[in-house]
Order: C-alpha cells, then sequence, then structure tokens
C-alpha cells in the first residue's frame, strides 16, 4: 500500500500543475511578491487502497470562485481500472502580499478559470467589494 501522505503530496502537485494550465508560474518570488494564496480547508476522503507501483492520475479543478476564495477539487483514480482511490476538496484564500488580508481575487483569474473550465464552474462576479 502506499503512504497515506503521498496521495496528500499527489493533490497538491495537482493544485500547482493547474496554476501553470492558467499561465501562472507559481515559485517563491511569485507567492511572496505578487501573490499569496493560503490553504485554509482541505478534506481528503480515501475510497480504496493503492498500492506501490501503482498508476495513479490525479483530476484536478477550480469548482468555484468567490470574493476572496476558490474551491478546488481533486480526483485520484488507479489508470488501469478506472477505480477511485481518494477525493479531495479545499479552499484556498487569495491575500494581498502587503498585509496578509484577504484581496478581491481579480476578474482576470476569474476569466481563466471560467475558460478552463468551460463554465463548468461557479464564478461570482462582485458588482462591490470594500
Amino acid at each position: 500500500m502506499i503512504w497515506y501522505l503521498t496521495i496528500g503530496i499527489s493533490f497538491e502537485v495537482g493544485r500547482v500543475e493547474y496554476f501553470k494550465r492558467l499561465g501562472i508560474q507559481l515559485d517563491q518570488r511569485a507567492v511572496q511578491d505578487d501573490f499569496r494564496v493560503v490553504l485554509v480547508t482541505n478534506n481528503l476522503t480515501y475510497k480504496s487502497p493503492a498500492h506501490f507501483d501503482d498508476l495513479l492520475d490525479v483530476h484536478t479543478r477550480i469548482s468555484f470562485v468567490k470574493n476572496t476564495s476558490f474551491g478546488m477539487e481533486g480526483l485520484m483514480v488507479d489508470s488501469q481500472t478506472g477505480k477511485v482511490i481518494a477525493e479531495n476538496t479545499n479552499v484556498h484564500v487569495w491575500l494581498d502580499p502587503r498585509t496578509n488580508k484577504p484581496m478581491l481575487i481579480s476578474d482576470g483569474f476569474r476569466k481563466l478559470v471560467e475558460a478552463i473550465e468551460d463554465g463548468n464552474v461557479q464564478i461570482h462576479w462582485p458588482t462591490n467589494y470594500a
């Protein structure tokens, strides 16, 4: 069996790859100077065991974008059998790098997510945010 920690790390890799697909390069400078996205909730549900040397696929998506937060979902499946190994849901908050306080997520990010998810996402378009 594989160690449970590696499943959590695999979902994190999936989240980083998703950001790359959006065209957002995550490196230390970006997360310290340009923006800060922090994980505030992380739920992991184990469905089936996986074993050493199993080939596993991780699918990641953003399911919603609100004012200052967004939610991601992950699904890990055995690529040979299609059996679900684990499910992951989490919420991230976008912080202002100067103040470390939640900040409004840009319309540009919302549009990128909407395009990648082909409309299969709940986007909250704020009309007034103070």
